[in-house]
């Protein structure tokens, strides 16, 4: 792991809203398990699958690792072979990079509507554009995609254009661009 490498936190809104007055941010599983789930962008869409399907009600927290306090391990509780993080102490509230609300439909997959930390209504359906280039952004950023990679760069602009119009299907060219542009800016 590289020291600035990112990690993800999918949370229940009111729990994280409820630390910001704080320096620390630890769900209420934290008490029984002795330590905080964490994925890599490439294990979200398995662990949205899993554990939230059918939720109005989450953040997604990108980390940075560098500025954790507790000890990082990478374990199988599971039992199928695939190591996850876990924080081993409470998240710094200075480690989390960006907040972002998401919503997931019956099969775990992100979908619109949840709305942004902070704000009561529902998002727009361009802030749920924005959500899914930011996470497809964070999946790049990760590798999960490193087939595509190879591609040259106007086909990987191609792909990307592709996978974020079946991601939110209904939009323009130019909103599909400028999403893009926003999320990959927004995940660095």
């Amino acid at each position: 792991m590289s020291a600035a490498e990112r990690l993800l936190h999918v949370a229940e809104r009111a729990e994280y809203e409820a630390c910001l007055g704080g320096t620390h941010y630890a769900p209420s599983g934290y008490d029984v398990e002795g330590f905080i789930h964490l994925c890599r962008p490439v294990q979200l869409a398995g662990v949205l699958e899993r554990y939230y399907r059918d939720r109005e009600d989450l953040l997604l927290l990108v980390l940075e690792t560098e500025a954790f306090d507790a000890e990082l391990v990478f374990e199988d509780t599971t039992g199928r072979g695939e190591r996850f993080p876990h924080l081993r102490g409470a998240v710094p509230l200075a480690a989390v990079r960006a907040v972002r609300g998401i919503r997931t439909d019956g099969a775990g997959r992100v979908s619109a509507g949840a709305p942004a930390p902070g704000r009561s209504g529902g998002r727009s359906d361009h802030e749920a554009l924005g959500q899914a280039a930011f996470i497809l952004a964070e999946q790049c950023r990760d590798g999960v995609f490193a087939h595509v990679g190879k591609l040259p760069d106007a086909g990987f602009a191609a792909w990307l254009h592709a996978e974020l119009a079946q991601r939110c299907p209904g939009f323009s060219d130019e909103e599909y661009a400028s999403a893009l542009g926003e999320g990959f800016l927004a995940s660095r």
